[in-house]
């Protein structure tokens, strides 16, 4: 049998549809254990490490709002000098815009540049909006480990993410892969916070493998799950 009549074979054994069918359905558990507060106030400290320089620290705090489909966040940069009061505004990964102190203006973040590093840290905006996989990539399960694949138009920054669970749904690490195939960053996520069915990451670490391994590792200093939070947090207007 040659090679493509063996991958038609192997694409229609039903077997594999039935895996697919519990990769899927074990995503939206992933998405729904990642997305199941109402909001969300946190304080991190981020600091990054460019291989031959000396390492940077920067305080921030971002606050999340969600709904079943929907997630609005807003992050604030509080440290260093140079950098407090920049903030972020995202109400979804392709609507985002940042307003930097230094030019007193609000600017869109286009949807083409969102993969680009963070103020130079080893993350992107993009990066920092990924919650919800489900509806952008189709996904087949090896034990604990999803291998996720774009949708076909879907928007995402990566082709392919392998994504590694524990036993209550939440990621524990991730590998992403460019639309080349590239393996372009990697990712951890230790000691989550729980608080019924709410659980946060106690430690992020990214490692930019396409920047020579610059990497940036959050930490989790202060957090309260579910308070009050104003709408008029989440307006561009308030971004100044």
């Amino acid at each position: 049998m040659g090679a493509t009549a063996a991958m038609i074979v192997t694409c229609l054994a039903p077997s594999e549809a039935t895996a697919d069918a519990n990769c899927e359905a074990t995503l939206k558990q992933v998405d729904g254990a990642l997305n199941s507060y109402k909001s969300l106030d946190l304080h991190y400290t981020m600091v990054t490490q460019e291989p031959g320089k000396t390492a940077t620290t920067m305080k921030l705090r971002t606050r999340f709002k969600a709904t079943k489909t929907k997630k609005k966040q807003f992050t604030e940069l509080l440290a260093p000098g140079d950098l407090k009061g920049t903030k972020v505004l995202s109400k979804s990964p392709t609507k985002m815009w940042i307003y930097l102190p230094s030019f007193r203006k609000v600017r869109k973040v286009d949807s083409h540049t969102s993969d680009q590093s963070f103020l130079g840290t080893a993350f992107s905006a993009a990066d920092m909006n990924l919650t919800r996989y489900s509806p952008e990539y189709g996904c087949t399960k090896s034990g604990s480990t999803l291998n996720l694949t774009a949708r076909a138009g879907a928007a995402v920054a990566y082709g392919r993410i392998v994504m590694t669970i524990d036993g209550k749904m939440l990621p524990t690490s991730f590998k992403y892969f460019d639309k080349g195939g590239s393996h372009v960053k990697s990712e951890t996520r230790k000691e989550y916070l729980c608080d019924g069915k709410v659980c946060t990451a106690r430690t992020m670490k990214m490692i930019n493998h396409a920047k020579g391994g610059l990497w940036s590792e959050l930490t989790l200093t202060k957090h309260k799950i579910n308070p009050t939070i104003s709408k008029k947090l989440f307006s561009k207007r308030n971004l100044r």
